[in-house]
């Protein structure tokens, strides 16, 4: 099959050499040079249209950018910190919502049902009731003092900086 195909294509070429060149004002050529310059044309036009559509693209990124930049400047200007240091506050402020619930539920838990808590922690643990006491009351301790120190404290401090 190999052999018989390159057969076809040497006789083609044979055939091919054979033929006497056309004029150069003959209807092959002519129809060639309008489609090459109808080629150049259209490339021509194809450069123009990506040249104006990236620069359409950039107009339309500066314009975001100015606009960014005149928000940031009123804001400046209003007093009002934006960016990581208000996220950060913020976080702080619900952290320390968060934990000043736990500290109350718990409180709540111990004062209105501390002998339910009892029961169910001596079913696991054996510890007399003197103790039960100190360990609930000193971990609370704890508590409030982790929460103050790591919650409340840098929220403060960002308050009282912004």
């Amino acid at each position: 099959m190999k052999h018989f195909l390159l057969m076809i294509a040497v006789v083609a070429l044979v055939v091919g050499c054979g033929k006497k060149e056309a004029s150069p004002t003959s209807k092959g050529d002519d129809s060639t040079a309008k489609l090459k310059e109808e080629n150049r044309k259209l490339k021509t036009e194809n450069e123009k249209l990506r040249v104006e559509t990236e620069a359409a693209r950039l107009k339309a990124e500066n314009a975001q950018l100015k606009v960014e930049k005149a928000r940031l400047e009123v804001a400046l200007t209003n007093g009002s910190d934006s960016g990581a240091g208000n996220e950060i506050r913020k976080v702080l402020g619900w952290c320390s919502a968060i934990n000043m619930g736990v500290l109350m539920v718990w409180f709540l838990a111990f004062v209105f049902a501390r002998d339910f808590v009892f029961r169910i922690h001596t079913r696991w643990f054996k510890i007399p009731e003197e103790r039960f006491d100190e360990i609930h009351y000193t971990m609370m301790g704890y508590y409030k003092l982790a929460f103050a120190l790591f919650n409340l404290v840098p929220y403060l401090a960002l308050r009282i900086a912004s």
